[in-house]
């Protein structure tokens, strides 16, 4: 009496896949691709709008995105009771938290301040 791969949870069977479909695995994977393109996109409009130099990664910079996407749709959803929120509100939000970023650090809106990982 051998093991059935099809049964056992985390063999090669549907236990493996979470219960998802292939299918709807790939529909998840393209959205946090599409995620992290769209985060990439308005964060970096959002450090495009204030001057000055930002020393923020590419992951600092796709989370700041993100944020800014998911602020504005709260803050739209809260006044008109949908989240019709847009790229031009997303990277306005953005652009308050960079610049938020850029108090904490010191800074103004034209400096950044001061780095914490620089000497």
């Amino acid at each position: 009496m051998g093991l059935d791969a099809d049964r056992v949870p985390g063999a090669w069977g549907d236990y493996a896949l979470g219960g998802y479909s292939e299918l709807e695995l790939k529909h998840m994977i393209g959205y946090l691709i599409l995620l992290v393109i769209f985060g990439l996109f308005v964060g970096a409009l959002a450090r495009l709008a204030l001057p000055g130099p930002d020393p923020m990664g590419i992951g600092q910079t796709i989370l700041i995105g993100i944020a800014g996407s998911v602020a504005a749709g709260l803050v739209t959803w809260a006044i008109f009771g949908r989240g019709s929120g847009s790229i031009l509100l997303s990277v306005a939000f953005a652009t308050l938290i960079v610049y938020l970023i850029r108090r904490s650090r010191g800074g103004s809106l034209t400096n950044p301040g001061r780095y914490p990982g620089r000497r």
